[in-house]
């Protein structure tokens, strides 16, 4: 499946530049971090690592007759996308970045680890033009692809789960993109997949076993009072609040 990204929204939010947010969760969320001192997670992007993936990938690829997603076409096109990204020009980069990704999985499979850096790409340039949306559904498919990639006891699986959990937890603080709910909702899940994955691989003492169980406990605690069982609870009880003062009063 291929999706066209979209041009970015008129969110009035100042744009940030983004560096990996090593915040821990529960700091994040019991200390009501304002949007305006956060700032937002973008994966590290290794333009040696993009290009030289591309070239050791065309290397071996053989185009009998022209298709306009020919194999031929991938290292162009992503190398223009991504000399537009260090001029700042990032709509223009999503264009031809988008187009590189989709010939990558045409020409070396659905589940290739070689569109990870360019995904990465594309969620860089997505962040910078405040297209919330499309970096949103940029890491649901990340995530769909590291679990395709990766067994649960590759430390790599949880390292990518990290980074995108981070962003949701940052999302969820500053209100990006489809709302609060929904940001810790997706946070709440690729935590419980990092707790799965580290199980495996970690001993049973290990600290961040403990913080990815207290923080699972957190995200579900704060989905609650999100959640439309709670704020009807909440009527419930100023009704019968309300209903007392009236009978005191009589």
């Amino acid at each position: 499946m291929f999706f066209h990204l979209p041009k970015a929204g008129n969110q009035q939010l100042a744009k940030r530049k983004l560096a990996l947010l090593a915040v821990p969760f529960l700091l994040l969320i019991s200390q009501g971090v304002s949007a305006q001192a956060l700032t937002i997670t973008v994966p590290e992007i290794n333009v040696a690592e993009v290009t030289g993936t591309s070239r050791a990938l065309d290397a071996n690829a053989k185009d009998d007759f022209f298709t306009p997603y020919s194999s031929q076409h991938y290292q162009p096109l992503l190398s223009r996308g991504l000399q537009l990204q260090e001029v700042g020009q990032h709509q223009a980069a999503l264009d031809l970045l988008n187009q590189a990704w989709q010939i990558n999985r045409i020409n070396y499979g659905l589940y290739n680890e070689s569109q990870i850096p360019v995904l990465k790409s594309l969620v860089f340039s997505g962040i910078e033009t405040e297209d919330w949306q499309t970096v949103d559904q940029l890491y649901d498919y990340m995530t769909h692809l590291y679990l395709q990639i990766y067994e649960l006891d590759d430390p790599r699986l949880d390292e990518g789960l990290e980074k995108i959990s981070s962003y949701h937890i940052t999302a969820f603080n500053a209100d990006l993109g489809e709302g609060r709910e929904y940001h810790l909702r997706k946070a709440a899940e690729l935590l419980e997949l990092r707790l799965e994955t580290s199980e495996q691989t970690l001993a049973t003492d290990h600290p961040r076993l403990a913080y990815l169980n207290e923080s699972i406990t957190t995200s579900r605690k704060h989905l609650f009072l999100l959640s439309d069982r709670y704020r009807e609870m909440m009527r419930q009880q100023g009704k019968a609040s309300r209903d007392r003062l009236l009978a005191d009063l009589d």
